[in-house]
């Protein structure tokens, strides 16, 4: 393997903890959420990081990154936790949602430099992220079912492509 371009690590190694972030943080919202709403809404969201770990794991070992959460992927999940209960969850959603819209840019340059071998990978990393902020608005909106049956189908059509 030719050595991989320094801004292509940097871009990747930023989406590998923005994943082990989510997962951390999901994994917190999930010992403490009680209503049913809360459950689907989190119950799918783990699923859906889960889903996403195991089909960043070769890529990521390919290029020698941990996909365990660093410091700062659990401070800022600890963090979020916090603003999620002292403001509000709706508020940190908002926030969420205005953050992984500016996101994507940067996870498309990733797509847009990655080798020919990863680009499929690299296109699939952008298309969940897109995903994220269009079912982020049903949580906001009270729909935790909606956006979870989203996320399921999405994950169900990649298991399917991939079969």
């Amino acid at each position: 393997m030719t050595q991989p371009d320094p801004k292509f690590l940097k871009l990747f190694e930023a989406e590998i903890q923005n994943r082990a972030f989510a997962l951390y943080a999901t994994k917190i919202m999930m010992k403490r959420v009680k209503k049913p709403d809360d459950v689907v809404w989190y119950s799918a969201w783990l699923d859906w990081e889960e889903f996403h770990k195991r089909n960043f794991a070769p890529v990521a070992k390919k290029y020698g990154f941990s996909l365990e959460p660093g410091f700062g992927a659990k401070l800022q999940a600890r963090i979020g936790d916090v603003a999620a209960r002292l403001i509000s969850e709706t508020s940190v959603m908002k926030y969420m949602l205005k953050e992984t819209a500016k996101y994507c840019d940067q996870l498309q340059e990733l797509a847009d430099i990655a080798t020919e071998e990863d680009k499929d990978f690299f296109n699939y990393v952008v298309d969940q992220e897109r995903l994220q902020v269009d079912v982020l608005p049903f949580r906001i909106d009270g729909k935790s079912q909606e956006g979870a049956d989203m996320l399921r189908a999405y994950m169900d059509k990649y298991n399917a492509q991939a079969a």
